[in-house]
Order: structure tokens, then sequence, then C-alpha cells
């Protein structure tokens, strides 16, 4: 049996966590412990204060608040005359002492009692021939216990204000044993039957009661977990799934972004913060892993991405479902490079590298296509792009929806990805959309051929992926007048 700090330690905690049952089971256990009349008069009071300030039972927290000024609390007074009590506390015994009686009804008691009350450990039996071997609080029994009827069934595990409560085990006459959980005084076995005993329960110690169970292994509360706890368990796997279903988007649709995407978002935040509130609140405890294990994928690569490890779980992913990645980051593929201006001396200042090779990204290794634009200084346009027009490849553009590609880039504004179309040739204004780096970082671009658009100025032309002719990746000085080099390296390339 645990000592009267400790019950009175969970007691606490529980009453913290509203856990008002289970605190008043730790409190009153703490009574029957108790060694000295201020510990009994403690135990007692808080029990009065769970009843006042927590069930709002004001009957039952003055039965409690004047045990505690019997054991001379005189915080238990004060609050009784607070609540209009007026209470002479009586004397009372500072310890439970052993001793044997019979009651009024004829039941034999041996145990501890304090002025005839059975406090502590003690045994009752009945006059029908059931016997209570266990705990018992001022005549409850409260605690652990052993109930042995009659005809040979016993039943050992919790007893609450007098009866049995939560999980333990049942042994019938004919031997059978079963798990049982007690609720609402009845108890199931293994989900399969509920079974309500004959005979009426009572409380105190001069009736019997009928209840049963055997080998006890731990204590169940019905009452549901803490609210708090189980809203954070919800929280967390709530983002984690939002994550997942939000990697698993970007996997199967051309789009990215839109109202479809963020209902796919929101949808996976809600349903997994309320499901995993209920299923951790009520012990479901299969539903809650079920809900974790959705959650992992996208926790993982979050924590991929923050310690920069690998593109995670869904990019690994999308690098085995490439099509034509090897052929297009290759020095065989046909990439041309070319520069432009406003003038011939933007044009002559501005440069495009473009290298290919096997570096290491991320700690792995990967076939990488280098790309370096140095902007010249000045107030004209000015651009360097590289460009694919392989017919292979351009075919594969026409049976797609999109591209996507890893990039590991400085930082640097200004690029883009351009899809001339034969009906965009004359006046160059063709569908484009633009993308970012950051500095150091891997970023994935993921580019649905219904992003695209083209610029303010030309012929407008509806978007046909059957009329493209190339793909153009361009530095741009754009309108913020960028100069200057910048370099990006580009790998995974794929088409979807």
């Amino acid at each position: 049996m645990a000592t009267y700090k400790e019950y009175m330690d969970e007691g606490l905690e529980n009453y913290n966590y509203d856990d008002f049952t289970a605190a008043i089971y730790n409190f009153g256990m703490a009574v029957s412990v108790g060694k000295n009349n201020e510990e009994i008069a403690e135990a007692y009071f808080y029990i009065g204060k769970v009843y006042h300030t927590s069930k709002n039972d004001i009957k039952q927290a003055t039965e409690f608040f004047k045990k505690s000024a019997d054991y001379g609390n005189k915080a238990a007074l004060q609050i009784l005359k607070a609540i209009g009590v007026d209470y002479t506390p009586r004397r009372s015994s500072s310890t439970p002492e052993k001793t044997k009686f019979t009651d009024k009804d004829g039941n034999s008691y041996e145990g501890y009692a304090t002025y005839g009350t059975p406090n502590g450990k003690g045994k009752i039996t009945y006059t029908d021939g059931d016997i209570y071997e266990g705990d018992w609080v001022d005549g409850i029994k409260h605690g652990k216990g052993k109930y042995t009827y009659a005809d040979g069934d016993i039943f050992e595990g919790n007893f609450v204000d007098g009866n049995p409560h939560g999980i333990g085990k049942f042994t019938f006459a004919d031997g059978n044993v079963e798990e049982v959980e007690w609720v609402d005084g009845k108890f199931k076995i293994k989900e399969s039957i509920n079974y309500t005993p004959q005979g009426s329960s009572s409380s105190d110690s001069g009736s019997s009661s009928s209840y049963s169970s055997s080998s006890y292994s731990g204590y169940s509360y019905d009452e549901p977990r803490n609210g708090f706890v189980s809203f954070l368990f919800g929280l967390i796997i709530g983002v984690g799934i939002a994550l997942s279903a939000y990697w698993v988007y970007t996997m199967v649709s051309d789009e990215t972004g839109g109202t479809v995407q963020v209902l796919v978002i929101l949808g996976g935040l809600i349903a997994g913060i309320i499901i995993t509130f209920l299923a951790w609140r009520n012990r479901k405890y299969i539903l809650f892993f079920i809900m974790l294990a959705l959650s992992i994928p996208g926790w993982y690569n979050v924590a991929i991405e923050i310690l920069g490890l690998q593109n995670g779980i869904m990019s690994a992913a999308r690098k085995t479902a490439a099509r034509g990645s090897a052929d297009i980051i290759s020095t065989n593929a046909g990439w041309t490079t070319f520069v432009d201006g406003g003038n011939a001396a933007v044009k002559n200042g501005t440069s495009a590298d473009l290298t290919f090779g096997k570096e290491t990204i991320q700690n792995a290794e990967t076939d990488v296509m280098t790309l370096t634009v140095n902007l010249a200084s000045g107030t004209e346009w000015r651009i360097g792009e590289f460009t694919l027009d392989n017919n292979s490849f351009i075919q594969q553009l026409k049976s797609s929806n999109g591209i996507r590609f890893s990039v590991f880039g400085d930082g640097n504004d200004g690029w883009r990805v351009m899809f001339p179309m034969t009906e965009t040739l004359s006046d160059n204004c063709y569908h484009e959309t633009a993308f970012t780096t950051v500095n150091g970082s891997v970023t994935q671009v993921n580019i649905p051929f219904t992003r695209l658009a083209q610029p303010d100025w030309g012929n407008r032309v509806t978007f046909n992926k059957n009329n493209i002719v190339s793909i153009k990746i361009q530095r741009h000085s754009t309108e913020r007048n960028l100069s200057g080099a910048s370099t990006i390296k580009v790998f995974d390339f794929e088409t979807y």
C-alpha cells in the first residue's frame, strides 16, 4: 500500500487535471493510512474541497468538512461557517484502533475502526454469508478489496464509495475466471455480456452488497481522460495528418494551392484533432494509434526538411516515379544557352553558363544541372536562359500535366520556367511561372500546366500542351532591375 504522502500527491495531481473521481479515491485512501489527526484532517478537507469547488455538491462537501473539523482542522470550520453551517466538532481518535464487533444487523466485523465505524483494513462477514475484506473509509468500502459471495463467486478489485469500480477479475464458483469492468453497477466480460448481480448494493457496513472479481492488476477510471491532454495529442497528430495530406496531394494532384488543397489540409487537420481527441479521451487505443500512424509521414518530412538530410518519403516516391530525368539532366539532352538585352551593352555584359555532373546533395549522390546567370547592370532588360527542345522530351510534356524538380539555390530572384508554343513564337509571349529558391537549401518546385500564365503584354493565347515546342529556364532582370550572378542546381527533374 502506498504512503499517506503518495496518496495525497496523487490526489492533488488528479484534482489539478480535473479527474475528480480519482482525486476522491486517493484522498480517501490517504484517510485510511493517515497516522495522526493532522493527516486525516487534511485528507478529509481535500475530499470536501473536491465536492465543494468541483462537483458543486454542498451536502457531501459539508459532511467531509465536518469530519475534517472533527480531527482539528480550523480551516474546515471557517468554510463551514462561510457556507452557513454552525458546527461544533466532536472529539476524534487520532488513529483507528483494531477491534471486533457485531453490528445491529448481526454482521461481524474484524479490523480497524474509529468509534465503531470501520476505518482502514477490515473484514466483514454478512449474515447471508457474503464476505468483504479490504479497505474502509468511515464505514464505506473504499479502496482495494475482495468480495466473496455465499455461492462461491469472488470479485477482487477497487471499490469507490461502497461500490465496485473499474477493471478487475471475476472468479465464478465453477472456477471460470474473467476480466471484467464495472460501469454503472454492471460489469462487462470481454465486451460480450452484461451481468447485474442479484441483490442490492449498499455503501455502509450494515448490509451486504452484490458484486465480484479476482486477481486484480490495476485501476481504471470510468471517467474520460483529461481534456487538455487529449486536445494536445489531437493537435499534434492533427497537424501531422494535415501535413501528410498535403504531401500526398502534391504527389497525385496536378495543382498546388487553391480551394481543393486548402480543403484537403483543413479536412486532415480538423478530422485528426477531433478523432484523436475522442480516441485518447475515451481510451480507444487502436483508433488512436491509427491516427498516430497517419501523422508520421507528415512529421517525418518536416523533420527531414529541418535536419536537411533527404527529401523525405514523398520526395523519394516522386523520384521513383520520374519520367526521363536521367535523359533530361545530361549533356546529351540538347540544352542550349542564350543571352539577350535591351541594348548591346547589357547583352554583352550578361552571361549564361550550364554544366552537368554528379554531386552529393542532402547526403545523396544525384545527377545535377548547374545553371549560372550573371545579369549585367543597367536600366534595360536583360536575360540569360536555357532551352531544351529535345523531341523525346517534348513528347513527354505533351502527354503530361506538369513538371516537378528539386533546386538547390542561392535565394536570388528572377528565375522562371516558360513553355513556348507554336502560337507564341512570333511575339515571345510565352506561358510561364516564376519560382524562388532559399539560400543553401533545397526547394521543391511543382509546376502544373494549369498554373501557367502569359505576361501582360502580347497576344492572348489559350495554353495547349499539344502545341509545346520547347521548355525554357530563364533568369530575367524583371521590373526590380536585378543584376549580378545567381546559381541554381536542378535535379530530380520529372514530368507527371
